[in-house]
């Protein structure tokens, strides 16, 4: 009997110890994302880490990192997350490029994130069991969901956003408790480190006062909490205008439609139908997808069955929440954070990249963990605050609560495999992507970047059907679905002209694509290329000066138009065109490389030298160097032949 007794006791202990619990809620995320650790980088990393030139600096990046967007590409400026991009700073100044180190400090980011949301949850809901608790905490952490966050190092930032957002929750509780204003200062810093590290913070704007008024807190502590994190909203979105100019982030039509859309019905009925989308995506998340858009999520009038069961089901939750803030109950306040959470994302009021992407339900996963729980609690007739002597007391509600954490976990870790690189996310993605415009692009361009490299390394896969035939078949797939994509035009007809060196099939995308948009070089220029490459000199002239218009400060089309001259004869053109580039850009040593090779070809050794010398000023190369030694001897200057044979061997072949 006194066995029986110590042995109930002991099991009681673990459950009464929240120590023991906050173990479990911190190590829980390593055991689903340890196997990141051995993945490389994927989709689109080299935005903030691989071949980014602040975070490569390491520590010497940080002040320009502060004062910077979040990432400039091909003309697009995004926001101001400086977080994230500091620590791979850190992380890259004390361990250099290591992309396992990188992966590993997400999950520990992740994992305390999860810690947070522990004790933020055991204050919220101060009269619950720790049971309720710590299956919140793990439904939430295991939800695949989660994988483009954590298994996605660019999207470290949405890890920060939920650690700092859950950290201004728990001391704005805090206040409620100590009425001490540091605990509401700290509240409205952490919450704007939230929304500096990602603005997709936003909706904790309303989640925090929400959730305080649901711990019984007092009206004028919830008008103050609001207060001020409105006053620190308002500082995030001045903060940047004053260091960078605005955000400039145009969306192209197959990324939303909806951005293009002006039928009111369409808007509302898509909305409708994206609201669907997810609630099934986090009920049921599979498949995953690295990527949506047009047409994966088909548009929708608002008179259509999808719709119409979406309006019918969140009117319900709706209804059940507003019916639950009198009684302030975890099963109401679970759905508003989740009505919430996913609002923003619906398309209702402002289009999203993407149209629908997985990270856009981290926060709606929070309501439904605390909605589902909640619910199974009450199924079995239980009340979330009864006491917990023992394992068996809760034994029907932790199993029934397990049918959904180990499936989720299993999906969990099994998908972090397809983070692996960018090739494998998108193989293990594309066949149930058909529809998706950018990911049949991105695909394609992918399997064509693996091509060029195993080229590089001899592996001749030109005459590898297969590999250029699945190529094909992604690029056009992403044009059948819309033929008007500049993008795939351009890329398509490249990867004809550079890679498998067929400028006949080339020539008729590239021409499309400069029909879709004059104003683009890059056709105009790869363009130029096919014609120079069937000599059909006069077209590639034409098309490359094209580029020019497009874009005056698009070197390599000079570059390429004076070999164009010279192919045709035209040596004083030739130099010209290099002399405009040294002009434009000084220490260009292509230039002055190509003019001294014109003279050689021409049997002017003498000019050829001039040009030469001035290339080996700006970079050593070894075979420039190799052949002044060459022509200073021949010249009879030994002194500056050695000279420039040392410089040779002193030179490392690049």
């Amino acid at each position: 009997m006194n066995k029986k007794v110590k042995k109930n006791s002991g099991k009681a202990s673990f459950f009464s110890n929240s120590r023991n619990l906050w173990v479990v809620a911190f190590l829980f995320p390593f055991v689903l994302y340890w196997n990141t650790t051995f993945n490389k980088y994927s989709l689109d990393d080299h935005l903030v880490i691989e071949q980014n030139e602040q975070v490569q600096k390491g520590f010497r990046g940080i002040g320009e990192i502060l004062t910077s967007p979040y990432a400039e590409e091909e003309g697009l400026v995004y926001g101001y997350r400086p977080l994230v991009k500091i620590s791979y700073a850190i992380e890259y100044g004390i361990f250099g490029e290591n992309p396992g180190v990188n992966h590993f400090f997400s999950i520990l980011w992740f994992a305390l994130a999860m810690l947070i949301l522990f004790l933020l949850l055991k204050r919220l809901f101060p009269s619950a069991n720790v049971v309720f608790i710590l299956l919140i905490t793990l439904l939430y952490t295991a939800h695949p969901v989660h994988t483009e966050i954590v298994a996605s190092l660019k999207n470290r930032d949405e890890i920060f956003m939920l650690l700092f957002s859950f950290l201004a929750f728990y001391h704005g509780l805090k206040f409620t408790d100590s009425q001490k204003y540091k605990s509401l200062i700290w509240s409205g810093l952490f919450f704007f480190l939230a929304l500096i590290s990602k603005n997709t913070a936003l909706p904790f704007l309303l989640i925090i006062p929400l959730g305080i008024y649901y711990s019984g807190a007092k009206r004028k502590d919830i008008i103050l909490i609001s207060g001020i994190l409105a006053a620190v909203f308002v500082l995030s979105f001045i903060l940047p205008k004053l260091l960078f100019e605005p955000d400039v982030r145009p969306v192209l039509f197959y990324e939303n439609p909806l951005f293009f859309e002006d039928s009111l019905g369409i808007k509302l009925g898509t909305a409708a139908y994206i609201l669907l989308f997810y609630l099934r995506l986090i009920i049921f998340p599979h498949p995953l997808s690295f990527y949506y858009g047009y047409d994966q999520i088909p548009l929708q009038e608002l008179i259509s069955l999808p719709s119409i069961i979406a309006v019918i089901i969140y009117v319900g939750l709706l209804y059940i929440a507003i019916r639950g803030l009198k009684k302030r109950t975890p099963l109401s306040l679970g759905i508003w954070i989740y009505l919430l959470g996913i609002v923003l994302y619906s398309n209702a009021l402002i289009p999203a990249p993407g149209m629908v992407a997985d990270r856009f339900a981290i926060v709606a996963i929070l309501g439904f963990a605390i909605v589902l729980v909640s619910l199974i609690y009450m199924i079995f007739k239980t009340a979330p605050g009864s006491q917990v002597k023992s394992f068996r007391d809760v034994r029907f509600i932790v199993l029934f609560c397990v049918i959904f954490i180990i499936p989720y976990g299993i999906k969990t870790f099994t998908r972090n495999k397809d983070w692996r690189t960018y090739l494998s996310l998108y193989e293990a993605d594309i066949n149930h992507l058909d529809n998706s415009v950018k990911a049949n692009m991105l695909y394609a361009q992918a399997l064509t970047s693996r091509f060029y490299y195993n080229n590089q390394l001899g592996i001749d896969l030109r005459k590898n059907e297969e590999f250029i035939e699945k190529i094909e078949k992604h690029y056009t797939r992403a044009l059948e679905l819309y033929p008007e994509n500049y993008e795939a035009l351009n890329n398509f007809g490249g990867f004809y002209a550079h890679n498998v060196n067929n400028y006949e099939k080339a020539v008729p995308w590239l021409k499309k694509a400069t029909e879709q948009n004059p104003d683009k070089p890059e056709a105009w220029f790869n363009l130029g290329f096919s014609y120079a490459q069937l000599k059909e000199y006069n077209k590639a002239e034409e098309a490359y000066k094209k580029a020019l218009e497009a874009d005056p400060d698009y070197w390599q089309v000079r570059n390429a138009l004076g070999d164009l001259y010279y192919q045709k004869g035209d040596l004083e053109n030739a130099i010209k065109t290099n002399r405009e580039i040294i002009k434009q850009e000084p220490k260009n040593i292509t230039a002055y490389t190509n003019i001294g090779n014109y003279y050689i070809f021409n049997s002017d050794t003498l000019a050829a030298m001039r040009f030469w010398e001035e290339a080996v000023k700006i970079y050593p190369h070894k075979q420039l160097l190799i052949n002044l030694s060459y022509l200073h001897k021949q010249y009879g200057n030994d002194q500056k032949s050695m000279y420039y044979y040392r410089l040779s061997e002193a030179t490392k072949e690049k």
